[in-house]
């Protein structure tokens, strides 16, 4: 067992390249047995047409303006990584991201014209 006062130092490795994911939210929950938590991390944003369908007229031209679009949906998803934590771990690091969460808010309010 370490003794009080002692020294310990964390290396933090970083890969390369390392990537950056914006996120808009996320979707998970415990597993089944709830050893651990899973976060499927997403970026949501509005989607675009399966396919367009636009007439040709006599001249070769195409008007985008008319036509029709084939729909996937108002809204897309698009799943960038999935993390799995312990409960632990969950707990710490939602605390850890609702305090930073909120203090970039007041930095924010604070640095505001």
């Amino acid at each position: 067992m370490a003794d009080k006062g002692q020294i310990v130092s964390v290396l933090y490795d970083e890969p390369t390249p390392r990537p950056c994911i914006p996120i808009t939210g996320a979707i998970g929950g415990p597993s089944p047995d709830g050893s651990s938590v899973l976060a499927h991390v997403y970026l949501e944003y509005g989607t675009i047409p399966a396919r367009e369908e636009h007439e040709m007229d006599a001249e070769g031209q195409v008007d985008l303006t008319k036509g029709s679009r084939i729909s996937r949906g108002n809204v897309t998803r698009l799943v960038q990584a999935t993390l799995s934590m312990s409960p632990e771990v969950a707990i710490r690091l939602g605390a850890w991201l609702e305090q930073h969460g909120r203090g970039a808010i007041e930095h924010r309010k604070r640095n505001q014209p």
